[in-house]
């Protein structure tokens, strides 16, 4: 008759990592080892582990496996070796979902409650959703891959991940899914171009500060402050801007900015010359 006596301990401390030790007894074989586990954050995580056998044989085993989730699969790789052999082993799981806008691939399993969240065209937004965090490919789609029936499944879009000329009008979503059911979800984002202008007259010069600056149907948008600068907001290239100086002087700020690019800064720079 064969018996099995396994005793175990572990420690853990901050960041993710726990140190485990064990001694097996299995029949006449006995061993011991340990293990180091460690989550360098959500998306990736690694073991490494080594088995001494205490018998005639005195055989040592080492091994580890390394855990990580894209933004479109789930990668597993192992690698186990003895003194006699050395092993490898790969696991690549997800799926993929056709649906009206095309079709988008998840890191994780889908199940037969599901859905898609959209966030216009924006590529590369994060989502956390009930099953973990997702990211929208090219086509700003992402795979909801699991949703609780007959339950309140809250989804959140978050906002750093987004490029910063990007705001969200809501980013949280509640969605209560019958058992089955497709859902699509639709996070409403506004796309702001914002411009800090240096501008100047026909001579070279930095316009007054203080003058205002006006929009094409005459509303106040900013003024003028120190060496011709002007801060835009929100600009719709191209487009005409009065400026009013406070010695009754106007002039006209034609924008013809090149085409908008998200390169993550949170304004551009542009020089115009009023006249």
């Amino acid at each position: 008759m064969a018996w099995v006596f396994d005793c175990r301990s572990a420690c853990r401390w901050g960041g993710g990592r726990s140190l485990g030790s064990y001694a097996r007894r299995q029949g006449e074989r006995s061993s011991i080892g340990a293990t180091y586990d460690e989550r360098i954050d959500e998306a990736l995580n690694y073991q490494l582990r080594t088995d001494q056998d205490m018998g005639a044989r005195r055989e040592n085993t080492v091994g580890g496996t390394l855990n990580a989730t894209s933004r479109y699969a789930q990668v597993g790789l192992g690698l186990n070796r003895d003194s006699s052999s050395t092993s490898y082993s790969g696991q690549l799981q997800g799926g993929v979902v056709a649906h009206a806008s095309g079709v988008t691939l998840s890191p994780y399993r889908v199940e037969d409650t599901f859905g898609i969240a959209s966030v216009g065209d924006i590529s590369g937004a994060r989502i956390i959703t009930p099953q973990g965090p997702v990211w929208t490919d090219l086509w700003g789609n992402a795979v909801i891959a699991s949703l609780p029936a007959y339950q309140a499944s809250l989804l959140e879009l978050e906002g750093k991940s987004l490029p910063r000329q990007v705001d969200i009008k809501n980013g949280t979503k509640m969605l209560e899914a019958g058992r089955g059911s497709f859902n699509k979800v639709d996070f409403d984002v506004i796309k702001v171009r914002r411009v800090l202008l240096r501008a100047t007259d026909v001579d070279g010069k930095p316009l007054p500060q203080g003058g205002a600056v006006l929009g094409g149907d005459n509303a106040l948008l900013t003024t003028v402050v120190g060496d011709g600068m002007i801060f835009l907001s929100n600009v719709d290239a191209p487009q005409a801007l009065k400026v009013s100086s406070s010695n009754a002087t106007t002039c006209v700020l034609q924008l013809d900015l090149p085409e908008q690019t998200y390169d993550g800064q949170f304004y551009e720079t542009a020089a115009a010359i009023c006249r």
